[in-house]
């Protein structure tokens, strides 16, 4: 079978085109960007890339076209397909139905943590020798990979995304999936463009939980009101609950009365918490991530594998042993002591969760009864690129996610909204800046020996980490 995937250079309609090469079909696929990582990626799995989305690719006469949700009606090969009346199917469609029908599979929801917790997930599995596929909306350290098939008619891990899935399908792209265990994270608002509210949403979320089946099980976290309501507005699978005080919950050391008053020690590459399961078991969880909303991911992704049958202790030993993913507190380098972190952040509350996570682990040095301020500053550089911050949506929150930071850094990339005035109460206020160049000089000239510069952007920010290094080595 040949398929030809339009948008194949998105992270999703990439990781789909490796899914299908690995069944042995012959995939091409187009892009207006065909640039690396991902057409590296592809090359290396003979998938052969088309640049632009001319009708002359028809002459390649696939057997099915793939659709992302990139395309639109004013695409050339788009009109050539349905006056031609060609066979096309939407990315989520394909995957459900010619890799997902063969599988266990789990999918992870919500706002925030998909891309954590769906790699926790299948590094589990992997370690316990469970051989997953997976389909991951990022590149976890520990595969290299953000895709594949995984064993026949095993456990496959699908990030579930409550974007739209096509031009002509406006559903959430998880209502495309059935299985046998969901997650479900958290819930706020996002994706602007094409949402108007919070309530629709939660709508997309409940037609999901309408279609999953009774013996199925669904993971909720109890902290987030919105699931709450969604729950309320009924439910027919088995529910299981995670933050919750009698059953699946986390518990800081520091919260402990201990009569120990050592500090930390920031050098630790782990961060170490404690874990009650739903039979009150406790475990003690050493990792490598950091902050509250990571212990939070692992929490619902112990719980999901816990309930496919992974024993605790290997669940426990895995954790010490995940890398983590691509951009997410990821360590670019470090010169002449101050540490470059790239992150995917771009919603408010992920921004929050993230400086805060930064900053108690190298900032302060907290011990179980007090905290003191090490010798650092934390410098958050910022590139509002998201389609919800490019038309200025959650401006309300944003300003209060950066308060934790010492130095905030903007870029402006041709907003239509006013940065200055949306930040003016922050102290200090934000460097706001149209140029990268003069932008990075402002980072350098700030910055000093055990200083951490945090970048955080959900796109490629122009090379900025390595510009940044390379500036500090000079």
């Amino acid at each position: 079978m040949h398929i030809h995937i339009i948008g194949i250079c998105g992270t999703f309609m990439g990781s789909l085109a490796l899914l299908a090469r690995g069944m042995g079909m012959k995939v091409t696929g187009c892009d207006l960007n065909v640039y690396p990582p991902m057409s590296d990626q592809l090359h290396s799995f003979g998938i052969k890339l088309i640049e632009g989305f001319a009708q002359d690719q028809s002459q390649l006469k696939p057997d099915l076209w793939v659709i992302g949700n990139v395309a639109t009606r004013t695409f050339p090969i788009i009109e050539l397909i349905l006056n031609e009346k060609l066979p096309y199917i939407s990315g989520p469609s394909f995957l459900s139905n010619y890799i997902l029908k063969n599988h266990d599979v789990i999918a992870v929801s919500g706002t925030h943590g998909k891309t954590t917790t769906s790699s926790i997930l299948a590094w589990i599995f992997e370690f316990s020798g469970y051989k997953p596929g997976f389909l991951i909306g990022g590149l976890p350290h520990n595969f290299g990979i953000s895709a594949r098939n995984g064993k026949e008619g095993g456990i496959f891990v699908v990030e579930a995304d409550e974007y739209d899935t096509a031009f002509f399908d406006k559903r959430s792209k998880f209502l495309h999936y059935t299985p046998k265990v969901a997650i479900l994270n958290n819930l706020e608002f996002d994706h602007a463009d094409i949402f108007c509210d919070l309530r629709e949403i939660e709508n997309q979320f409940h037609h999901w939980i309408k279609t999953i089946p009774s013996k199925s099980k669904i993971i909720i976290n109890k902290n987030s009101d919105s699931l709450a309501k969604l729950v309320d507005r009924g439910i027919w699978s088995e529910i299981e609950y995670f933050n919750i005080k009698d059953g699946w919950r986390y518990k800081n050391l520091d919260d402990l009365n201990e009569s120990s008053t050592n500090f930390k020690n920031l050098d630790d590459p782990y961060e170490t918490f404690l874990i009650n399961d739903n039979k009150n078991n406790e475990l003690k969880i050493s990792t490598h991530l950091l902050g509250e909303h990571n212990k939070s991911n692992i929490l619902a992704a112990v719980a999901a594998a816990k309930s496919m049958g992974v024993p605790l202790t290997e669940i426990v030993e895995s954790l010490k042993y995940f890398q983590g993913i691509k951009k997410r507190m990821e360590l670019k380098g470090e010169i002449k002591g101050v540490k470059v972190f790239d992150d995917f952040a771009h919603h408010p509350t992920a921004i929050k969760a993230t400086i805060q996570a930064a900053k108690k682990k190298y900032i302060s040095i907290t011990g179980l009864t007090k905290t003191t301020k090490k010798n650092g500053k934390l410098l958050v550089v910022f590139e509002p690129r998201s389609n919800s911050m490019k038309i200025g949506a959650m401006q309300d929150q944003l300003a209060e996610a950066f308060i934790d930071a010492d130095m905030v850094f903007i870029y402006n990339n041709n907003l239509n909204w006013d940065l200055k005035k949306l930040f003016s109460a922050l102290n200090p206020s934000p460097k706001i800046f149209t140029k990268i160049d003069q932008m990075i000089n402002q980072i350098i000239n700030h910055s000093a020996t055990g200083d951490i510069i945090l970048i955080m952007s959900n796109g490629s920010f122009e090379g900025i980490h390595n510009k940044i290094l390379n500036k500090l080595t000079d």
